[in-house]
């Protein structure tokens, strides 16, 4: 292997990181090992790098860097492997990002959290943990949040900790050579869209700075900044102060390396994917290649979907497509287009220009289609998303859900919402308050010039006010009148607490319908509605026979009068989607100046109805049961094949029963004789015990002198003895 000769000094660090160069993660003034594999002198950063990953003569896991001299020096040796990293000057580690646990974590390498005077840092402490087991127990752990851990190579222990280094005043060198120790941290949410280089800085080139806050904050306000393209940031975790800057080290000249001094810098990664699919209530996408210009020809589609009953609320930190020239959704122009399908609208589309700020909309699904072509190109876009309970809708679906703007957050100061209930025609609507936080009037009154909910059946506020809510008592559930309710939320400027939630639903009549003999009464609560908004009632033949019971004559009679009524009553239904005969065809409720002909032809269906029964019963009483032949009517041979039926079913059952009652008797019996014996046995031993008492003759005769024993008893006595 060859040896490594490192110089000290300190200077700057010119590039970005490169297409290679950003698999790996920079580590300044550290070295992993003086022990190489290979060195390839008088190569860049991403040269190195790249030779680093198409090696094959060893597995490459990094490479140690020297500025200077530009000397590349490869290595299949670990931090772990080599039991931690080395402080070195002017030379830079590069280790491969590494899969699984520890990629969620930036190295700050050599050092651990600083000592604090009555603060017990680490909250468990195990040992026997190889780095990536440690980096997996500190993302499992529950009974506390674990934000940082140190790694002590000697005894392999893991000391894991809810502070980060910014809470102690930074990180803490270790002397002794012998007792190696790293320092791990969460990248937490903000921080994920960050390349971290420790102890260095873009010098000079912050132009906005944020004072005690933490790195994931900072991170936040780097991508939401607006005054400025945010491209990169400083963070020094001795105070907690965040410096924002539009540089990299690229456009300076390369970062400064202030060795321990505690300031770390973090470069935005470039945003990559052109289109995606968005499921989470909330997040942020933008334009390929953001920070830097986008690309010629991009046709990308991004969609955006928040749970139902929510809206899409978009805001822009950045918006800049080059110079539109006339309407932005002009083909000549590079665009941005919103997209949704709004119910009765169809699909609406909205192109966004320099002076969009912040769209909110219709429904919880909307499409962003951003389109380039090959003559314009421009920084392009940023765009934040979240959903957002509707501050003033029509609600049309059933089993729906509203509530206050940012619920279960504050609502804002002198709002104005107006919900509006609409259901299908007859049906009514009933509300429920799930919770209710708003303003204490005080003397449990509402007044109306603070924060309340006003409730109003039916779709104006000049109908008739429900109620007036307010404080944070949960009231009743309410119902409307009609198939409309007015919901009114209104704040002031002086008290936002987190506003209610409710839910509703509708209802719809009962319909209860007359049914011949052979049928139970049926019960609708959701009846059709035609076309024109009449109510359907539903009449019903008998659906207790079969079609087949009827004989020809009566089937043609009843065809003859159902298709009468259908005709007269009832809409075209496709015979796919019509009901059959046994659960009732729907027809429309009849007009009062059909009345008279609706009457008759409910009089006529009945007596067919009748004409069955009798039919039915004539059968019975007068014809024989025989072979069927040609002429034979269907319908009277299944009224033979229904008697027979029957006649065997009755048989059967009274079988059934006579043997139950005989197991039934000789149970009885059973039991009966049981006892039976046992007091037989019982009045035997009374009788003998007399006898020796009296001190008289036989067996035979004591008996018969007894005078305690009733005659019956004693002859079953005697019975017994002579059994025995």
């Amino acid at each position: 292997m060859d040896s490594m000769v490192l110089r000290r000094s300190c200077g700057m660090v010119k590039g970005e990181p490169a297409a290679y160069e950003k698999l790996f993660h920079r580590l300044p003034n550290h070295v992993v090992t003086l022990q190489h594999n290979l060195k390839i002198p008088g190569v860049s950063v991403e040269e190195c790098a790249r030779r680093c990953i198409l090696e094959t003569r060893f597995n490459c896991r990094g490479f140690d860097y020297e500025r200077k001299l530009k000397n590349c020096w490869l290595t299949e040796a670990t931090p772990e492997s080599v039991k931690g990293v080395q402080v070195f000057a002017n030379a830079d580690y590069y280790e491969r990002i590494p899969e699984g646990p520890l990629s969620k974590f930036v190295n700050y390498g050599f050092g651990s959290l600083r000592p604090l005077e009555g603060v017990q840092l680490y909250k468990k402490i195990m040992l026997g943990l190889t780095l990536g087991a440690c980096a997996q127990l500190c993302l499992a752990e529950h009974t506390f949040k674990c934000a940082t851990f140190d790694y002590l190579f000697a005894d392999q222990s893991c000391h894991m900790s809810k502070y980060i280094a910014a809470n102690v005043h930074g990180i803490a060198p270790v002397d002794d050579s012998n007792f190696r120790v790293m320092h791990y941290e969460l990248k937490e949410e903000y921080l994920e869209y960050f390349y971290p280089t420790p102890y260095s800085v873009v010098f000079g080139n912050n132009e906005k700075t944020y004072d005690r806050v933490t790195p994931n904050r900072c991170a936040r306000n780097c991508l939401e900044e607006t005054s400025i393209i945010c491209r990169s940031f400083d963070y020094q975790i001795r105070e907690g102060t965040c410096m924002l800057s539009s540089k990299t080290g690229s456009d300076v000249g390369g970062l400064y390396n202030q060795g321990f001094s505690q300031v770390h810098h973090f470069e935005l990664k470039p945003f990559l994917d052109c289109g995606g699919v968005y499921n989470k209530e909330r997040g942020n996408l933008a334009s390929p290649n953001w920070p830097r210009n986008y690309p010629h020809n991009l046709h990308c589609e991004w969609v955006v979907t928040v749970p139902i009953f929510k809206v899409v609320r978009l805001w822009f930190t950045h918006f800049d497509l080059g110079y539109p020239v006339g309407d932005p959704c002009s083909s000549r122009n590079d665009r941005l287009l919103l997209q949704e399908r709004v119910p009765g609208n169809g699909l609406e589309t909205f192109c966004a220009g320099a002076h969009t700020k912040e769209i909110i909309t219709k429904t919880n699904n909307v499409s962003l289609v951003f389109i380039t072509d090959a003559n314009h190109d421009a920084p392009g876009f940023r765009i934040f998303y979240n959903a957002e309970w509707p501050c003033n809708a029509i609600l049309t679906k059933n089993n729906g859900e509203f509530a206050t703007p940012n619920w279960p957050n504050n609502y804002p100061a002198n709002t104005d919402c107006r919900w509006i209930i609409k259901g299908p025609i007859h049906a009514y609507i009933t509300l429920r308050f799930t919770k209710i936080e708003l303003e204490n009037h005080g003397l449990g009154l509402c007044n109306n010039r603070l924060d309340s909910i006003h409730v109003y059946d039916g779709e104006t506020t000049d109908s008739e006010r429900i109620a007036t809510l307010c404080g944070s008592r949960v009231p009743a559930t309410y119902a409307s009148t009609s198939n409309v309710l007015l919901i009114v939320f209104k704040s002031d400027e002086r008290v936002e607490l987190s506003g209610f939630h409710a839910t509703y639903r509708f209802i719809f009549p009962t319909i209860r319908t007359t049914a011949s003999p052979f049928q139970k009464e049926k019960i609708t609560e959701n009846p059709p509605v035609s076309s024109n908004n009449v109510p359907y009632t539903t009449t019903f033949v008998p659906s207790g026979l079969p079609d087949t019971l009827l004989t020809s004559q009566q089937n043609m009679s009843r065809s003859k009068s159902i298709s009468t009524t259908s005709a007269a009553t009832t809409p075209p239904v496709s015979s796919e989607k019509s009901l059959t005969a046994a659960y009732g065809e729907p027809t429309k409720f009849p007009l009062y100046a059909e009345s008279e002909k609706f009457v008759s032809q409910v009089i006529q269906t009945t007596r067919h109805v009748m004409d069955i029964n009798e039919s039915i019963k004539t059968y019975k009483e007068t014809e024989t049961p025989g072979p069927v032949d040609e002429e034979t009517p269907v319908g009277e041979h299944n009224i033979i094949r229904i008697e027979r039926t029957y006649r065997s079913t009755l048989w059967g059952l009274a079988g059934s029963l006579f043997i139950l009652l005989i197991a039934a008797v000789i149970v009885l019996v059973a039991v009966c004789r049981y006892y039976s014996l046992k007091k037989n046995k019982n009045d035997l031993e009374e009788v003998e015990e007399k006898e020796e008492k009296g001190g008289g003759g036989g067996g035979s005769e004591r008996l018969h002198d007894s005078d305690t024993i009733s005659g019956n008893t004693k002859c079953e006595i005697l019975y017994d003895i002579g059994l025995a």
